[in-house]
């Protein structure tokens, strides 16, 4: 039995009592006789190898990236808007920094309750119903008038937009076959990543319009507000599109409902061969792959307690030490990818600002990051007494917006697309763990080999290449990992690990700002070495789960 400071929760010890009992020897002779009756039907695994890879696989993966990019375009919305909201809200830099984490914030609070949810009312029934939450909200945060409620409107935002991104990865492995899916996963992270070309392109048509709209004397209109109303289509588009597709068979199968679930794979079959269902090889039924958990066979507890269980059932064995790795990689993936993501605007705009008074430039970016607090240049770009002057002379603010980052991050956006496009192709060839593997140490190379640079260019290209490589990794590293992990917790296993990576990313970019002015090389290596690890922990992660 598990103890958890001194004492054991009810849920565990009734686990541990399951367990025995699976040991006795009743148990064992049932287990024999099940065997043997299960032995001729088919698993969910063989079924979804013969449904083919067609139509159906296709609109999946087109379906899941749009919902991806849909989470990822709301949450970088306000990192693109903040600066541009000066002379309409005066914000001070820390008001700006507050302003920009209410989405992770928000994302933070119920990622773990969403993901419990996914495993328990279906992949597709909630990420609709987050998606029409985050799209109405992104459509009301255009009309906020101040800092409160438009702060309020992003934090809520951020707890619907949390249900989205997860559950529609685990969907994509649930409903391709095992042969294509790493390179579906892949596909499905590159549509998602097109809203990191997406959001500075229309950043760089929108936010510069100068125009003004007073709104009944309530709040002005500006260009950074039709940004945030363009935000409201994505996830729009994602529900909808989602709506037009069967729930995974995989959750229905562990679920229990078996005629459902089979129903649905010779849809998928029928689709994407264009042959009637009743031609599909198995008619009469199908059974969860070993090692899954039919959760219809387990009892019936309150919603409180079944969030315990699942997630108390992640921290015992046999699935401690998988989850334990997964929030390791993750944590360090996805916290070196936004720290990277984060800094680079800001870092950026100082090399050149470097570069416009020191035409001979020959620094490395350690020596012009301790010159000046980076967060200044981005975060706080007008000149509040300026403002002020321009005012009394009734001369309109305008905003001094950082428009040659955006170039920068379409640029890095465009990128992405092609090394997504890329890895497919190589995680064909070589799998997706050795890619990922190879990933991470070039990753531990490019961040090394940037505080040594003493070219412009070298360093931002460094810099640049970390994030797009990074971003990659990503969608591979939830490929590989949720294998490991049962239909009935999936999902929670898969946003407890996100969770991980939004708090490291959160940490690791104070610590880094913090380190930026004093320790900066000390920052970037051990960043580094935190990125050779995870490759040595991945070499050290079986491929196929173990049952």
């Amino acid at each position: 039995m598990l103890a958890l400071h001194g004492s054991v929760p009810p849920e565990a010890s009734n686990s541990s009592l399951r367990m025995q009992k699976m040991n006795s020897p009743e148990k064992k002779s049932w287990d024999i006789v099940r065997k043997s009756i299960t032995e001729g039907i088919p698993t969910l695994g063989e079924a979804l190898e013969k449904t083919g890879y067609g139509k159906y696989s296709y609109f999946v993966v087109f379906t899941a990236g749009v919902n991806v990019l849909a989470s990822i375009f709301t949450t970088l919305t306000l990192s693109y808007v903040v600066p541009a909201t000066d002379c309409d809200l005066n914000l001070s830099t820390g008001e700006k920094g507050l302003l920009s984490t209410m989405l992770f914030t928000g994302m933070l609070f119920t990622s773990h309750l969403f993901g419990y949810l996914a495993d328990e009312y279906g992949r597709k029934y909630i990420v609709i119903r987050c998606n029409f939450a985050s799209s109405f909200l992104s459509f009301v945060s255009a009309f906020c008038p101040g800092l409160v409620s438009l702060a309020t409107i992003s934090l809520l935002n951020g707890a619907c937009t949390a249900g989205v991104i997860i559950p529609s990865y685990v969907f994509v492995g649930e409903n391709i076959r095992l042969s294509n899916r790493p390179v579906s996963i892949l596909v499905t992270g590159a549509i998602g990543n097109l809203s990191t070309a997406m959001l500075p392109a229309l950043a760089i048509l929108i936010i510069p319009l100068t125009f003004q709209w007073d709104v009944f004397g309530y709040f002005t209109f500006s260009s950074w507000r039709v940004i945030l109303l363009l935000s409201s289509l994505p996830p729009l588009i994602g529900a909808l599109s989602f709506s037009m597709l069967h729930e995974s068979p995989k959750y229905l199968l562990s679920k229990g409902l078996k005629q459902e679930a089979l129903d649905v794979i010779k849809h998928i079959y029928s689709v994407n061969t264009g042959r009637p269902a009743k031609e599909f090889p198995i008619q009469k039924s199908i059974r969860l792959d070993p090692g899954e958990i039919d959760s219809s066979l387990e009892s019936d507890h309150g919603s409180i307690k079944r969030v315990w269980t699942q997630t108390v059932l992640l921290f015992q064995k046999p699935l401690l030490k998988f989850t334990v790795k997964s929030c390791f990689i993750q944590a360090g993936l996805v916290g070196a990818c936004n720290i990277i993501f984060l800094w680079l605007p800001q870092l950026v705009k100082q090399l050149m600002n470097y570069a416009v008074d020191h035409p001979t430039y020959g620094v490395t970016l350690c020596e012009v990051a301790q010159l000046n607090k980076p967060l200044e240049v981005v975060l706080n770009p007008t000149n509040l007494t300026e403002n002020l002057e321009y005012d009394l002379a009734d001369v309109p603010c305008v905003a001094d917006v950082p428009v040659d980052t955006y170039y920068v991050s379409f640029a890095m956006g465009v990128c992405q697309l092609i090394v997504f496009i890329i890895s497919g192709g190589l995680a064909r060839l070589i799998g997706s763990k050795s890619l990922l593997v190879f990933f991470t140490f070039l990753c531990a190379g490019l961040c090394f080999g940037m505080t040594l640079a003493t070219d412009m260019w070298i360093t931002i290209v460094c810099m640049a290449a970390q994030g797009v490589v990074l971003a990659a990794c990503l969608p591979m590293c939830i490929g590989i990992l949720i294998e490991f992990f049962p239909t009935t917790v999936r999902s929670t296993a898969s946003c407890i690990c996100m969770v991980c990576g939004r708090l490291a990313s959160t940490i690791g970019t104070q610590v880094v700002g913090l380190m930026q002015e004093n320790y900066c090389d000390i920052s970037y290596w051990g960043l580094s070495v935190l990125l050779i690890g995870i490759g040595v922990l991945v070499i050290l992660t079986p491929t196929i789960r173990k049952t």
